[in-house]
Order: structure tokens, then C-alpha cells, then sequence
């Protein structure tokens, strides 16, 4: 147990570094074109290669931490929600977030519309974060039963899912651009991690896809959202509401991690 404790804290540790590696090389190579206001093109150089080259790796010691769990008697996954609550908490305030500046951007200019998957999107934002901001402020005598957390979790199971079709539509719309691949793969991640979080209340599920779907999920979320988000801030591209899912994915990150590092492993006995 508290060597996979260790495991997730490297694998954090290597993501930030990486972020902020990838914050540089953007910063440093981005090329705009000017199709929306968040996407970008990085040129085949020698900084992207290398770059790449070291996402690939981290990539690879993260699922080499994941698999390292096959070696072990404790393969299967359980949660008690009540240990993380500031996770919560900070995931609960990002889809507000995400929410009010839609709703800004539909006050303030009357021209813009939103396709029927991005109003869903917002619409379940609003209630991911109802949910989590009730269950972050409760006490674990007062925790509703594991099955209606099950249920609960397929709230932000369906967000995830949503945003990675409407990446895709968004994808098929737009000119291939260097700024989608690590939010699709992001979305990816996310969905299976939440599919496999909400499931392991009613029953401990495989912690080797846990833990994968972590590292991957807070791994591509961070690389992308983060010097996404310094772009939106500094003036390169408008603070709008692709910025809003940015602060989103941060605080979906720092959920996970709060998860990865409250999660309890058991054996096939103990099950």
C-alpha cells in the first residue's frame, strides 16, 4: 500500500515536470491558426521531438506502475468518498466555474450559440458540481450508501463522455491542430477512470485500470490544460469558455489525485 502511495507520488511529480516542460515548448513554438480560439500548431522540431519523446516515456512508467500491481496479492480497488474531501470540494467549484462563464458569454453576446452537446455539457457541469459540493461538505456518518454513490458517479461519467464526443466533432470540423491530441486522450482517460470510481463502491473493481486511467487522465489533463490555460490568461488567446474547461480539468486533476492516494487495495479473499 504504501509503496503504490509512493508510485502515484512519482507519477505526480513526473507530471508536473512535464507540464511545465510543455508550457515552455508551446510557449516557445506554438503557431496560431486563427480556426478557434484555442487551438494552435507546435512545428516538427527538434524541442517538440524530444518533448514527445519523453511523454511516450512517462507514459510507459506509468503503466509499468500499474502492471506492477498484477505481481501483487492486493489487485482489486475500494473507496471511502468521505477521504477526500478537498478533492471534491475543488472539483465542485472548477464546473461551477466552467458554468458561469458559459452562462457570461450567453448574457453578454447575444450572437453566440451552442450546439445541444455543449449545453448538455454545461448543463451536467452544474450538476457535478452540485454533487460534489454537497458530498464534500459532508461528514462520513452522513455519506449517502455505496450504491447511491455508484449511481452519483455517473454523472461526471457522462460529462467525460460528452466532451470527448464533442472533442471529436470539434476534431472533424477543424484543421488537424497540435492542441487537441493530449485533451482527446485526456477525455479518453477520464472516462474510464470515472466509469471504474463509480463502480468500485458496489464492488472493488481491477486496481491495475484504476491506477492506469489516473496516471493517463491527470497526466494528458495537465499537459493540455495547463499551458492551455496560461495561453488564455496572457493575452494569446481570449479568456473564454475553452479556458472554463481548462480550470475544469485542473480541479478533475486534483480530484483524482485525492483519489489515487485515498484508494484501498484488497484481495480476491478479502472480496
Amino acid at each position: 500500500m504504501v509503496l503504490q502511495k509512493k508510485r502515484s507520488l512519482v507519477a505526480v511529480l513526473v507530471t508536473v515536470v512535464m507540464t511545465v516542460l510543455r508550457a515552455v515548448v508551446v510557449y516557445y513554438n506554438m503557431e496560431k491558426n486563427n480556426y478557434e480560439n484555442d487551438t494552435y500548431y507546435l512545428p516538427d522540431n527538434l524541442t517538440v521531438r524530444i518533448f514527445n519523446a519523453l511523454a511516450i516515456a512517462s507514459v510507459v512508467l506509468f503503466v509499468a506502475f500499474a502492471l506492477s500491481l498484477l505481481f501483487t496479492k492486493k489487485t482489486s480497488i475500494y473507496h471511502d468518498l468521505s477521504a477526500s474531501p478537498a478533492g471534491m470540494l475543488v472539483l465542485a467549484f472548477s464546473m461551477f466555474f466552467v458554468v458561469a462563464l458559459f452562462a457570461k458569454k450567453l448574457v453578454v453576446t447575444e450572437e453566440v450559440t451552442y450546439s445541444p452537446i455543449s449545453l448538455a455539457c454545461v448543463a451536467l457541469a452544474l450538476v457535478c458540481g452540485l454533487i460534489f459540493l454537497v458530498l464534500g461538505l459532508k461528514s462520513q456518518k452522513s455519506m449517502p450508501s455505496n450504491a447511491t454513490l455508484s449511481l452519483l458517479m455517473l454523472f461526471p461519467t457522462t460529462f467525460s463522455a460528452l466532451r470527448l464526443v464533442e472533442r471529436f466533432m470539434d476534431s472533424n470540423a477543424a484543421p488537424l491542430a497540435s492542441s487537441g491530441d493530449y485533451r482527446i486522450l485526456g477525455l479518453a482517460s477520464l472516462l474510464i477512470f470515472f466509469l471504474y470510481d463509480g463502480k468500485s463502491y458496489i464492488h472493488p473493481k481491477s486496481a491495475v485500470i484504476f491506477y492506469l486511467s489516473a496516471f493517463l487522465s491527470v497526466f494528458f489533463l495537465l499537459v493540455y490544460s495547463v499551458p492551455n490555460l496560461a495561453l488564455h490568461c496572457f493575452g494569446t488567446f481570449s479568456f473564454d469558455e475553452h479556458a472554463a474547461y481548462s480550470v475544469a480539468d485542473i480541479g478533475i486533476s486534483v480530484y483524482i489525485c485525492s483519489r489515487m492516494f485515498n484508494a484501498k487495495l484488497k484481495t480476491s479473499i478479502e472480496e
